[in-house]
């Protein structure tokens, strides 16, 4: 083919691509549309693994067919998430209507015989790899100590090939089936918009000329380089805790794509938000109505308690993928002392009117954390035991935040007072973090215990066998995870003086 004409042609399916994303987030992409760009999402992202190249991360050089055979393995895996999306998108569906029905109508057959095929293509591909490929440096295998020639007897076809099935599986659970939740059904309209403000913003910040064809191919390509050096640091027994470090970061940072950012411009995802049941109003509609009880100091102290509680839920979900940036990067932990004025004050606003609650998501079928708001106005707070008076206690409380606020900005003049404010800091979102990592867990942890129970019942043995691999992966990875993370936060330092200079 032509050069000219494949650059054109690549240029237009990226066009279309970014602006099926930005109707999307804008709530104006119609259901039909919106199918077709979470397929095009799906093989986006498996055409990034595959370039990733998961054979060169687990024995050192690319193998392209294997690549490709694990890619479409771990797609049969997630069918369920496929079936999910069409079982809420269905409302909205005309053209795809009775492709929607039959899938529903054959949701457990289709799963069943997609994870069955999956699970056997694994097995197979594990057995291939442990009797064909050498296994060389620098690669995740030979971190695990299994270096070498392929396997030569029976003792060490059965070690390595069980190696090679078990780190297939969790680098599934804990990087491929994320992805594709993330980047492919929920983030991926949200990540497109943040790429074009953030390019956007480079181009006025440095006075640079917009060039059409580069900033369709930058946001295309937005977060693809971050992603290939991410994966690399699986290579190294250096790097692999901070890789880990990582993964757990993500899983906060996701949170303000998925809640934060929608309750703060108040579009919401319809499909996503369905499936969560009711208390997750955005924050302007929360406002206005409750400014309607209040006169015009109260509503200036509404609108200080809820955008502090926006800072704090930002800071607190942010700070993990902060620190993990700063590490990736070589850089030392440090903010300016006008961020930890904003952060201090906004932590303690969070803890006296809260406009966020945190639980377990409770759902039939999902699990993970749900972060739903209510309203400053109408909810219960510690602050109403010691003042009777709603308007009054918000009053009180905005004014309260913002004088700290103010002092804490005050005494950072101090190196000193800024090390220990900021250690504060940290330690608070540590605390956060590890609730976070709890309830995710926990809601986890009881899901696939179900699941297993009821596989059990069903003679789903072979089911069965893939879940409970999944769920002692799970166990290992969240809460071995978060003690790799603290290990890592203290072993480099970040804590002491030089850090601050």
């Amino acid at each position: 083919m032509d050069p000219k004409l494949q650059q054109k042609i690549e240029l237009t399916l990226l066009t279309l691509i970014i602006i099926l994303h930005v109707t999307d987030f804008l709530e104006v992409l119609p259901g039909d549309l919106d199918f077709i760009k979470k397929l095009i999402s799906w093989a986006a992202l498996g055409y990034l693994f595959v370039k990733a190249s998961l054979s060169t991360i687990l024995i050192g050089y690319r193998r392209h067919r294997f690549d490709i055979a694990i890619v479409l393995t771990f797609f049969l895996f997630i069918t369920k998430n496929l079936i999910g999306y069409v079982s809420v998108a269905i409302e909205e569906a005309h053209m795809f209507e009775k492709l929607y029905t039959y899938l529903i109508t054959n949701a457990v057959l289709i799963e069943k015989y997609s994870f069955y095929l999956g699970g056997l293509l694994l097995i197979f591909i594990s057995l291939y790899m442990a009797l064909r490929f050498e296994i060389r440096q620098p690669s995740f295998m030979a971190v695990l100590h299994e270096i070498g020639p392929p396997a030569q007897n029976w003792t060490q076809l059965f070690i390595r090939s069980l190696s090679f099935l078990l780190v297939l599986v969790t680098f599934f659970i804990t990087i491929f089936n994320l992805a594709t939740e993330w980047l492919a059904i929920a983030l991926d309209a949200p990540l497109a918009v943040i790429g074009i403000f953030i390019y956007l913003f480079l181009i006025i910040r440095h006075h640079d000329q917009l060039n059409p064809t580069n900033f369709i191919y930058k946001i295309g390509h937005f977060g693809e380089t971050f992603y290939e050096r991410f994966m690399q640091m699986f290579h190294y027994p250096q790097t692999i805790f901070l890789g880990i470090m990582g993964l757990l970061a993500l899983h906060l940072l996701s949170e303000v794509g998925h809640f934060i950012l929608p309750y703060i411009i108040g579009l919401k995802d319809i499909l996503y938000f369905g499936q969560l049941g009711e208390g997750h109003t955005p924050l302007f509609h929360l406002f206005r109505a409750d400014i309607a009880a209040t006169y015009l100091i109260g509503d200036l102290s509404l609108f200080v308690i809820y955008f502090l509680n926006a800072v704090a839920m930002i800071f607190l979900l942010v700070l993990p993928a902060f620190v993990f940036y700063r590490f990736f990067i070589g850089r030392p932990l440090h903010v300016p002392r006008t961020s930890l004025a904003f952060v201090f004050s906004s932590l303690l606003c969070f803890a006296l009117t809260p406009a966020f609650f945190i639980k377990k998501i409770s759902q039939a079928g999902l699990a993970g954390v749900d972060i739903s708001t209510k309203s400053i106005l109408n909810s219960s707070s510690i602050i109403d035991a010691i003042i009777q008076n709603r308007t009054t206690a918000i009053i009180v409380v905005a004014s309260i935040c913002l004088l700290l606020g103010l002092v804490t900005w005050i005494l950072e003049y101090s190196q000193t007072i800024e090390k220990d404010a900021f250690i504060i800091a940290v330690l608070i979102g540590m605390v956060f973090f590890a609730f976070y990592i709890w309830f995710y867990f926990i809601s986890l942890y009881q899901y696939y215990i179900s699941t297993i129970m009821f596989l059990l019942k069903s003679s789903e043995y072979f089911i069965t066998f893939y879940f409970i691999i999944f769920a002692m992966i799970t166990i290992l990875f969240y809460v071995g995870g978060y003690l790799f993370f603290i290990y890592e936060l203290f072993k480099r330092h970040f804590l002491t003086a030089e850090d601050f200079s």
